[in-house]
């Protein structure tokens, strides 16, 4: 099940990838995908790819920053 997951987790980041623009303020989230994650890690991930799909328009605010 875990796999099937990080199968539908890993198009969803495909997807976000392809949207990144930032001439235009999209920032897609950083998300590391791994095998060693659990379902529910993964399924947070894919929350947040999901609700940058809703609303790319208000990536910026919620744009991972560097300290």
């Amino acid at each position: 099940m875990r796999r099937e997951y990080l199968n539908l987790a890993s198009k969803l980041h495909k997807v976000c990838q392809n949207m990144n623009s930032k001439q235009h303020g999209i920032y897609s989230p950083n998300i590391t995908l791994s095998k060693k994650k659990s379902i529910e890690e993964i399924t947070l991930d894919i929350d947040r790819m999901i609700m940058f799909l809703n609303n790319p328009q208000y990536s910026y605010m919620s744009k991972n920053k560097k300290s």
